[in-house]
């Protein structure tokens, strides 16, 4: 299955079309899950094109950085806190990670690129917007772990 084309893995066909959006499409389904881009992630979710596969992907490039972005740094992140139910319905196994780091990352922390050893440049105001994101980031993970906790409680469920 890793090795599958994503046109064979979702019965998809070729748009005959030439506008550039078809051009890519059919560029991205001649592709494996494993070469999809941060471009094509982007371009997945804002077409509405197998979303789940691009939330999955936006979540390994996390994870592989958390400042990663496609237009500029903390894009993903942005993408998490603008669509964080899609996030949570993710059936990744890298999703705990992700909010793990989230999480985990203080404001000393995400301004310095040497402590967490990723490349990114970010002036004081792209440093301050991606502070911000991050707060959201942890206030939408914070309340969707009350909500589980308050659900099991209120149902007598092992959360």
């Amino acid at each position: 299955m890793k090795g599958k084309q994503i046109k064979d893995l979702y019965g998809l066909q070729y748009d005959n079309q030439s506008y550039p959006l078809s051009v890519w499409y059919n560029r991205l389904i001649d592709k494996t899950i494993n070469q999809i881009s941060l471009r094509d992630v982007f371009s997945m979710i804002s077409n509405d094109i197998l979303p789940e596969v691009a939330i999955d992907k936006a979540i390994e490039f996390f994870v592989s950085n958390p400042f990663a972005g496609e237009n500029y740094p903390g894009q993903i992140l942005e993408l998490f806190v603008k669509n964080s139910d899609m996030f949570f319905n993710s059936k990744s196994p890298q999703l705990t990670k992700m909010l793990q780091i989230i999480k985990t990352m203080d404001n000393m922390m995400a301004k310095s690129k040497e402590e967490w050893g990723y490349d990114y440049d970010f002036d004081e105001n792209s440093c301050n917007e991606y502070l911000k994101l991050l707060e959201d980031a942890k206030h939408i993970i914070n309340k969707k772990e009350q909500e589980t906790n308050d659900y099991c409680r209120n149902f007598g469920g092992a959360k």
